[in-house]
């Protein structure tokens, strides 16, 4: 199974919000943190052996905590509360994807857009309409500045730390030699940053961030895909082999 940075991003941000509800200990935030601290542990022993020893643990962790999550279906009272998770989830993403659905601070918490004693920067980034896509697009082309800073600010320990992951797989596609046929080095870098960037920049939720990620990876592969032209030697052909494959 192949899971990406970005997408690794994107479930981080919704464990956290799923985290936030009910009581910690023995809640689905509790159960995920046990399940996320096996995972990690596991993760860094197994998997790919080529990939970053980080990214692994990174990756066995969230997987865990997902996991452990789940397990408080077993009870009643818990598929119950994950009843609610599930409307609230939902309810996430619309708002997150048209910006409609949570016009106040009070209904952005009652659905767990906002948790209740939040920092002052997300509610600042949720006032100046960030944490949907039209606002976060609006904020791009208004005020880049103030959205890069809001958004580096809100980021915690775990979201700086995908920042980093995000920058060596940038720095990775850099060194790594083009396969014949496949897409140049300027496209993959450029794709693998704007993705990333999509993601940080974009809202918070699942489906938004996902929008938003691919949207601008695919956007900035573009770009990268005319630079590759425009370089000498960047652009292999496809060999004879794969010619005829195809």
């Amino acid at each position: 199974m192949s899971i990406d940075i970005q997408q690794l991003l994107a479930f981080k941000n919704e464990l956290q919000k799923v985290g936030s509800v009910g009581s910690f200990l023995g809640g689905f935030g509790g159960r995920a943190l046990l399940g996320g601290a096996a995972g990690g542990l596991i993760g860094a022993r197994t998997g790919d052996p080529d990939a970053p020893k980080g990214k692994r643990i990174m990756r066995g962790a969230l997987l865990g905590a997902g996991a452990g999550a789940g397990s408080k279906l077993l009870t009643g009272a818990g598929r119950q509360e994950a009843s609610k998770s599930l409307s609230n989830f939902g309810k996430r993403q619309y708002y997150g994807v048209t910006g409609r659905g949570a016009p106040d601070m009070a209904s952005a918490e009652r659905i767990g857009l906002l948790a209740k004693g939040s920092t002052p920067i997300a509610r600042e980034s949720f006032q100046k309409g960030y944490e949907n896509l039209p606002g976060a697009v609006k904020g791009l082309v208004r005020s880049p500045k103030d959205m890069i800073k809001n958004t580096w600010k809100k980021q915690d320990t775990l979201g700086k730390a995908f920042i980093g992951l995000s920058a060596a797989d940038a720095a990775h596609q850099a060194v790594v030699p083009s396969e014949a046929g496949g897409p140049g080095k300027a496209e993959r870098v450029l794709r693998s940053v704007g993705g990333s960037a999509g993601y940080l920049l974009g809202p918070a939720g699942f489906v938004p961030g996902m929008i938003a990620g691919t949207a601008a990876g695919s956007l900035a592969g573009k770009v990268g895909k005319g630079v590759d032209r425009l370089l000498p030697g960047q652009h292999k052909p496809a060999s004879r082999t794969a010619r005829e494959a195809t």
